[in-house]
């Protein structure tokens, strides 16, 4: 249900594209994410073989509540971002995986995809809540979600590895619809 509705070509400015996850794509994304500059900030922060990289994969395409996307900046893959975990009693779902090559950092592309992203959740109509977790020593990425409107949930926080886990929402504006 969240695939049908989500999973499609978004282009956000001239520059930056979201595209489906697709194979080919894989051995970026594996390349960038097992970099050290960018795995310490994911939970688990072990280098991923490509092997269970592509297992990942092939699960992932089987599920119908997940949704993983290649950012594309001036046409060449910049990062990934996914939106995953929708819950259905909650009216919540989770966007998390996500990170733009080092190299790419600090031009705001990930503030226009998640900027984007976000506003197309919302407009769904049935999701009333967006969930992040993150880790407190990424404070620049805490620092993104926080101007964007998510708020801490401290009650979620958790230690991981030395470092604490901080839980994150963004509450959907409530969408008026004319009768």
């Amino acid at each position: 249900m969240i695939r049908d509705l989500l999973l499609r070509d978004y282009f956000i400015t001239d520059q930056i594209l979201l595209k489906p996850l697709v194979e080919k794509d894989l051995y970026f994304t594996l390349e960038v994410r097992n970099t050290p500059e960018v795995r310490k900030y994911f939970v688990d922060n072990s280098i991923i073989a490509f092997d269970s990289h592509r297992r990942w994969f092939i699960d992932y395409l089987t599920k119908n509540d997940e949704c993983m996307f290649c950012i594309f900046y001036n046409c060449v893959r910049a990062g990934q971002i996914g939106v995953y975990n929708y819950n259905k009693h909650q009216r919540s779902i989770e966007i998390g995986r996500l990170f733009i090559e080092c190299g790419l950092q600090g031009n705001g592309i990930m503030r226009k995809v998640l900027s984007h992203v976000m506003n197309h959740i919302c407009c769904v109509g049935f999701i009333d809540k967006i969930l992040l977790s993150c880790k407190m020593s990424n404070s620049r990425a805490i620092s993104l979600y926080n101007s964007l409107g998510f708020v801490t949930l401290t009650h979620r926080t958790k230690l991981i590895e030395g470092d604490l886990l901080v839980a994150m929402v963004y509450h959907c504006a409530p969408i008026i619809r004319k009768t």
